[in-house]
């Protein structure tokens, strides 16, 4: 794992620490993170589009299904983001359907996410291009790097929003915190 990611897991990890203190989440608290999420849930659901991978020919996918589940199987000592990562990006080379394969891919990410108690990954418009690089790069090379930290980097966002709306975020660092109201400045 390379240590920009490393570094990334170890701070979504410590801010899944902050939110799962906090569980249960008061009533209103879910209803401002529904509200803030569904936002931008609808904005970027069907952002994606397109992407330049070739699917297996039509006789293949159910020897890759039952290969994705057998490696699954074996990926539970991964990290749950990089394990859902991995999942989504090999579930869409598989390409088992004729369409709505990368929105049943990033329903899967985010299912798997949510079964460890992650937020969601919301792939932003913005992030599109490097979206379909990271998949490109991982169904040519087998090199999910990219792919796992595009689904970190989306995974703090979202723990970001969840920090902001509980008022949880992490101090600022000391030669960046405003002046104290008795500094005199």
């Amino acid at each position: 794992m390379p240590n920009q990611i490393a570094g990334l897991l170890n701070t979504i990890d410590a801010d899944k620490a902050t939110l799962d203190a906090a569980r249960p989440l008061p009533r209103h608290t879910v209803a401002s993170l529904r509200e803030k999420l569904m936002l931008e849930w609808t904005y970027h659901s069907n952002a994606i589009e397109g992407a330049s991978t070739t699917p297996p020919d039509f006789l293949h996918p159910p020897a890759e299904m039952a290969a994705l589940i057998t490696w699954y199987e074996t990926a539970g000592n991964m990290h749950p983001v990089e394990r859902a990562a991995e999942l989504h990006t090999r579930f869409v080379k598989i390409h088992p359907f004729v369409d709505g394969n990368g929105r049943t891919g990033r329903l899967l990410l985010n299912f798997e996410l949510m079964k460890a108690s992650y937020p969601p990954a919301i792939i932003r418009k913005e992030d599109r291009l490097a979206y379909y690089a990271a998949l490109d790069k991982a169904c040519v090379s087998g090199d999910y790097s990219d792919t796992a930290r595009l689904a970190a980097e989306s995974v703090q966002r979202s723990l970001d929003n969840y920090l902001d709306v509980l008022g949880l975020r992490r101090a600022t660092a000391p030669d960046t915190a405003p002046p104290s109201p008795g500094s005199g400045m």
